[in-house]
């Protein structure tokens, strides 16, 4: 009797010694599987916010070059009208692609705070054609014309900005958060373009807009 419990005592000990190796394996694997469906899921989620990045930098860019021939045209019409027709054209086009683009995107997965700023950079979107019939209208002076594009592109890029700070990968991170300054600096850089097209083209010194300009370029150095 006692050599029975003995065999029976040394085999579930063998069982345990057999089993223990492969419960801490299946254990640990289910660990790396969670860990890695975790960071595919996190790299899913940054590849979409990285494709819509660049569709709305690329309207950003279209939108920099429509506030300045919309500055021109309301300072010599003959001299920009062509230009400005033309842009409307470009800039509606890469609208109509970002808008492809969100009809196809979960935006569920990306947070309040990310929805909320893509949803303010829209509805200012929203007001552009209107914008456009004031400024072939003569409703618009000069100064209303750079504040409502520089607007619209600053609450568009708010939504690049979210890009960054969603990056867990510090280095990746960092690379992000460099792209998001340039394009801001581009921005400002296109205002002052703006500015100076508004000036030069104008028929009289306009010294609102000379002392704006100034007033950027002090920005941009301490930037």
């Amino acid at each position: 009797m006692e050599s029975k419990n003995n065999r029976a005592l040394i085999k579930n000990k063998l069982i345990f010694l057999v089993l223990m190796p492969i419960v801490a394996l299946v254990a640990m694997t289910l660990i790396f599987s969670v860990d890695n469906y975790t960071k595919y899921c996190h790299l899913e989620k940054l590849e979409k916010f990285i494709k819509l990045s660049t569709k709305v930098s690329h309207l950003v860019h279209e939108i920099q070059i429509e506030r300045g021939a919309s500055v021109g045209y309301f300072s010599n019409k003959e001299d920009f009208l062509e230009l400005l027709t033309l842009q409307r054209k470009k800039t509606a086009l890469r609208e109509k692609e970002l808008f492809e683009f969100l009809k196809k995107l979960d935006k569920s997965d990306f947070g309040n705070a990310f929805n909320q700023d893509l949803e303010k950079a829209l509805q200012k979107l929203s007001l552009l054609k209107s914008y456009q019939e004031k400024i072939d209208n003569e409703l618009l002076s000069s100064k209303e014309i750079i504040a409502f594009y520089t607007q619209l592109n600053e609450k568009f890029l708010h939504t690049i900005l979210y890009i960054s700070k969603e990056a867990k990968n510090a280095e990746l991170s960092l690379h992000l958060a460099s792209y998001v300054n340039f394009l801001f600096a581009k921005d400002i850089v296109g205002n002052q373009r703006a500015l100076v097209t508004g000036i030069l083209n104008a028929p009289y010194l306009n010294k609102n807009l000379l002392h704006e300009f100034s007033t950027l370029r002090e920005r941009k150095n301490i930037q």
